[in-house]
């Protein structure tokens, strides 16, 4: 009798094991779509003298005047219209690829950080060399796609659909 209970834990241990394991992953992957690494949600942006106007809807579509130039996913990732990978915001928020000729990163507060300056929202607010953008609502939580969304637009070579 003690042989068998013997055999019968060491046959359940490694099943256990694998029911933790599993159970472990699912509560990553609940977690991981809870908590997606890009927040994806409507905004409009215009600049200091309101004549830029950029929007992103609910489900990432980015436009800039009327225009679909590209799409936003919960991976922090931008693509064409088309579906071509355009760049893709990193875990630590550095962009991928390399833009602008310059490591840039933001962060998901959407702060911009590159060549050694910090550029923040503030009140709805962000600061760039010629002025400000300006998100609607103020306390979207898509400030980082905002940040990403302006630093595509600001690219020298436009993004062919």
């Amino acid at each position: 009798m003690k042989q068998i209970c013997k055999l019968i834990l060491i046959a359940t241990l490694p099943t256990l094991t694998a029911v933790s394991a599993a159970a472990s992953n699912e509560k990553q992957n609940i977690a991981q779509a809870e908590n997606p690494a890009f927040s994806i949600s409507a905004f409009t942006l215009k600049s200091s003298d309101g004549t830029v106007e950029m929007k992103m809807d609910a489900e990432g579509k980015m436009y800039i005047q009327k225009q679909h130039v590209a799409t936003a996913n919960q991976k922090g990732e931008i693509h064409t219209p088309k579906g071509k990978l355009i760049m893709r915001v990193k875990a630590n928020g550095e962009l991928e690829p390399d833009v602008m000729g310059a490591p840039i990163k933001i962060t998901k507060d959407g702060t911009l950080t590159g060549a050694g300056e910090a550029h923040a929202w503030k009140d709805g607010k962000l600061k760039i060399p010629r002025g400000h953008l300006e998100i609607s609502p103020k306390d979207s939580p898509s400030q980082q796609a905002a940040t990403l969304f302006f630093v595509l637009a600001s690219m020298q070579a436009p993004v062919a659909p």
